[in-house]
């Protein structure tokens, strides 16, 4: 039985403060579009990608948040969080806390463009802060994500798309996204919890 982890409702709710302290730790100018994304520096994350949207879109800052020991890393890869990237993208590295917080529910997007996860829980914690979610089409979200909450692509011209669309506000589908998070969150993921040990017993 597949149970999500859940998520913590009560720490993503939308808070002033929070979006403060993430807007002046990075010196963001009123009216700047910014997206954000998370997750470690791996090629399956879609960190070549991320870049690639970026470049397409200098218009528009893209912050990374995340790190991992850069010598854990391939080349290439380090070589484009060193700085082989466009003036527009920002790897500055883990953040937790106010910031991260801040960051998710603060950004006009959150972009996921990963090609594999097990769920995605930086996913959950972007809807439910009520946050635009661009993501990858990946068949980890079947069955609890699709377009009626996110807007899901698959190539770079998908995701400059629909990242233009959410800026241009085209569309909106932050309360279906937000409806997501509900259904795996903490206290409804322990009911299932308990459903799944009551029918694990009675076999």
């Amino acid at each position: 039985i597949a149970v999500s982890n859940g998520i913590d409702l009560n720490k993503y709710q939308k808070d002033a403060h929070k979006e403060s302290v993430f807007r002046e730790h990075f010196h963001i100018q009123e009216g700047q579009p910014v997206v954000v994304c998370a997750g470690l520096y791996f090629r399956r994350k879609g960190i070549e990608d991320f870049v690639k949207v970026a470049e397409k879109m200098p218009h528009v800052r893209f912050i990374w948040l995340g790190s991992i020991n850069k010598w854990l890393i391939p080349p290439y890869i380090r070589k484009i969080v060193e700085g082989d990237h466009p003036a527009n993208v920002e790897f500055p590295g883990y953040f937790k806390g106010a910031v991260f917080q801040g960051a998710m529910s603060g950004a006009d997007a959150f972009f996921f463009p990963s090609y594999e996860e097990t769920e995605g829980i930086v996913v959950l914690e972007a809807l439910a802060s009520r946050q635009h979610v661009v993501a990858r089409d990946i068949p980890v979200y079947d069955g609890w994500l699709d377009n009626q909450s996110a807007e899901l692509g698959k190539t770079v011209d998908d995701f400059v798309t629909s990242i233009q669309n959410i800026l241009d506000k085209k569309v909106d589908k932050r309360e279906a996204g937000y409806q997501v998070a509900v259904s795996r969150s903490i206290d409804n993921v322990s009911h299932q919890l308990v459903d799944a040990y009551r029918q694990v017993l009675e076999i």
